[in-house]
């Protein structure tokens, strides 16, 4: 079975069985045949539900985990069912997160989001970080609500097709998405009218760049911090190098924010760590190997394919990025800051 890429609802039978199906039926017509995946509604006899179950989690777009008044506590044989490392409710749940797979938790009638010391294992205790929607359930769902649903849920579509992104798995729940950039040639450097620019940037001059896999995000401290935690290869990592290590914009956890304070050296060696622990990739193609982009190809993915001064515009505006005249102020969470100008360290020293 294929298909765009599925709209994985996952929950617990003993918990929103009867919700999780009513929530299927309203929101299965509005995409795609086939793109809305729940198992009971997919799953017919005589299939093998595990391997359909998680190539419908490798296919996965968005993922929406229903939440009702038992999911927490459910057990079996006297154990309460998360806590075993094979419950397929968690198993699904660590797939998304450390695939880098969108979740939005659905809490049906009241439900409180799990508080982070309730859950078992580093994927999980992210769950409370997340928005949810609650929706109420008696006989019908409120249309309203689900019209929001759908709202977020088309917005997690818009974003790159997955085949165009991989995640690289680094260490426990951690990992790194990577979003492939198509060859091209662009016009680099800068104007020579250009007062701000440095001697060197002049002047523009065409260049050809092959095609190259680039991190979508900043590297953020949690990342650096997990991947610092793996043998070294030349030189040791500090844990935790960041000036900004505290909430100083964002009210948000510290692990979306991008690592800094670090030099050229301590980025090679991390880019060299994660090419010899990794796994994502290496039976496909086992002389992979992370580096640090060239300024070519830095400059080249920052365009996108423009010609003004960013790929914004010519001008630089506080919707644009948190900034002061002269360096910033503070640092912003790499969800929130689609422009980030600290300073970055490329292949060439």
């Amino acid at each position: 079975m294929s298909n765009p890429g599925s709209i994985f609802i996952s929950y617990r039978r003993s918990d929103s069985k009867n919700f999780s199906r009513k929530l299927y039926d309203k929101i299965a017509p509005r995409f795609e045949n086939g793109m809305v995946f729940r198992d009971l509604d997919i799953i017919g006899g005589g299939i093998p539900w595990k391997g359909l179950i998680e190539e419908q989690l490798a296919n996965c777009r968005v993922f929406i985990a229903v939440i009702g008044p038992t999911w927490l506590e459910a057990t079996q044989n006297g154990q309460r069912r998360l806590d075993n490392p094979d419950d397929w409710v968690r198993r699904e749940i660590e797939y998304a997160f450390i695939n880098g797979i969108p979740i939005i938790p659905v809490l049906v009638n009241g439900t409180s989001t799990p508080k982070e010391a309730e859950l078992p294992g580093p994927c999980l205790k992210r769950l409370p970080m997340l928005q949810g929607r609650r929706i109420r359930y008696d006989s019908d769902i409120s249309q309203t609500h689900i019209e929001l649903l759908i709202e977020d849920i088309r917005k997690h579509l818009e974003k790159p097709d997955p085949r165009e992104i991989y995640t690289e798995r680094i260490e426990g729940c951690w990992s790194l998405q990577m979003i492939r950039i198509s060859k091209g040639t662009f016009w680099m450097g800068a104007h020579q009218d250009d007062i701000d620019a440095q001697s060197e940037e002049k002047p523009l001059h065409k260049v050809d760049v092959p095609e190259f896999w680039m991190g979508m995000f900043p590297v953020t401290q949690d990342q650096w911090y997990a991947v610092s935690l793996l043998p070294d290869i030349d030189i040791p990592l500090d844990p935790k190098p960041s000036s900004f290590s505290h909430r100083l914009v964002d009210p948000l956890p510290r692990y979306t924010y991008p690592v800094d304070n670090v030099n050229w050296y301590e980025a090679v060696e991390f880019c060299n760590r994660v090419t010899k622990y990794s796994s994502q990739k290496k039976e496909q193609y086992p002389d992979m190997k992370y580096r640090l982009p060239s300024e070519a190809e830095w400059e080249y993915a920052c365009r996108a394919g423009t010609i003004t001064r960013y790929y914004f515009g010519d001008n630089l505006r506080e919707e644009e990025a948190h900034f002061k005249e002269k360096g910033f102020t503070a640092s912003r969470t790499t969800g929130s800051c689609l422009f980030y100008q600290q300073e970055k360290w490329c292949e060439e020293l």
